[in-house]
């Protein structure tokens, strides 16, 4: 049985904005639009903090308006290429986000 309460990105909006913008559900046109709230990644910039997301194969944060502009795209990498070597150089930004991977899963269902 699936236990889960929420939507899922409405509750991605809110750890990186604390605020959803009102979003309750997943509704794909607000998705593709874009979410016009301020998040941690524009004050992080305001603050001359470095950010960065390393993303698997869909970075969901693009669902924020500002992380779509042409100054953020050297913000974002891909994982399996950049992670582990900015980690071990030391490279790695002040706040960083680990996209997950979606859609493929190879952890076995939980019984019960």
């Amino acid at each position: 049985m699936d236990r889960w309460f929420a939507s899922t990105q409405p509750n991605r909006l809110y750890v990186h904005s604390a605020t959803s913008h009102g979003a309750s559900s997943n509704v794909r046109k607000d998705l593709i639009h874009g979410f016009p709230q301020k998040t941690i990644f524009d004050s992080l910039d305001e603050n001359d903090l470095e950010f960065g997301i390393y993303y698997q194969n869909i970075p969901t944060t693009l669902f924020f308006k500002s992380l779509r502009k042409l100054k953020n795209v050297v913000k974002f990498h891909s994982y399996a290429l950049k992670f582990k070597l900015d980690a071990m150089l030391g490279r790695l930004p002040n706040y960083v986000v680990i996209e997950q991977r979606y859609f493929v899963s190879n952890i076995p269902k939980l019984k019960g």
